[in-house]
């Protein structure tokens, strides 16, 4: 996944949308070098709640370099995430 802070994507937004389009990868937007918004294409933009949380915590570990891109290491290992049940928001692991 790739990050962009907020003012380079508004100065090359279509080559960042171009990017998407033809990649399928995803684009982090961030504001002060915090994650605001995730920029993805549209085939891949309809998720569960659940799916979006295992997205924004997949992004966070690969920020922090406790797992790789695929492609990168060849080691895009990340345990089995489920949503709680419980509709409370917390993740079992």
């Amino acid at each position: 996944m790739m990050r962009v802070k907020i003012g380079e994507l508004k100065d090359q937004l279509s080559h960042y949308l171009r990017l998407i389009r033809e990649t399928s990868q995803d684009v982090e937007v961030c504001v002060r070098d915090e994650p605001v918004a995730l920029l993805q294409s549209i085939d891949r933009a309809v998720r569960t709640p659940q799916e979006v949380v295992v997205a924004r915590l997949r992004s966070r570990l690969m920020n922090q370099g406790l797992i790789w891109a695929e492609g990168n290491h060849g080691e895009d290992r990340l345990p089995s995430i489920v949503a709680s049940q419980a509709g409370d928001g917390q993740l079992g692991l």
